[in-house]
């Protein structure tokens, strides 16, 4: 990871990404609204559905079997925040603010399904969201997620991390 962000297709080999994206995609697996995506969201009408199963390094979930596998590709890291979020189908593709994450850490994102929404970046590089494929990138590089209108959910996995 030498790169301001880069992208790996086909993250997971097939077994773990199923599993992952089954346990999501599952009528179980437990949705929270946040009322505003981030302080630099449009309006108060932009928000998500989370998941977030560990906070400030401590597990938040009993879902963190999905954080242990998706991490399985980068070995001996720290996590400071991991969760899912889930974005509903947009009539046009919406822009959601500029934001960094955190100071001090990376970013992976791993992305569930493919859709017309994507991960943009201030420079004006755009990720667009494809099954399987992983964005890491510093966590306070700005960036803004761009809805989709092609299916209803794009789902994807957000992980705070260092290296140990």
């Amino acid at each position: 990871m030498n790169n301001m962000i880069d992208v790996v297709d086909n993250f997971l080999n097939e077994k773990d990404f199923d599993e992952v994206f089954n346990t999501i995609s599952s009528n179980n697996f437990p949705w929270f609204t946040v009322d505003r995506l981030n302080d630099k969201a449009d309006n108060d009408n932009d928000f998500q559905l989370i998941h977030t199963i560990i906070n400030e390094g401590q597990p938040n979930s009993s879902f963190t079997n999905i954080v242990d596998i998706t991490c399985k590709p980068m070995p001996q890291i720290d996590i400071f925040r991991a969760r899912v979020n889930l974005f509903t189908k947009t009539h046009v593709n919406k822009k959601y603010g500029f934001h960094k994450d955190m100071n001090n850490a990376r970013t992976l994102l791993l992305y569930l399904e493919d859709s017309n929404g994507y991960t943009e970046f201030n420079d004006g590089k755009k990720i667009k969201s494809k099954k399987n494929r992983a964005v890491l990138f510093k966590s306070d590089y700005l960036h803004q997620t761009v809805s989709q209108t092609d299916v209803k959910f794009r789902r994807n996995i957000n992980i705070n991390f260092s290296y140990a």
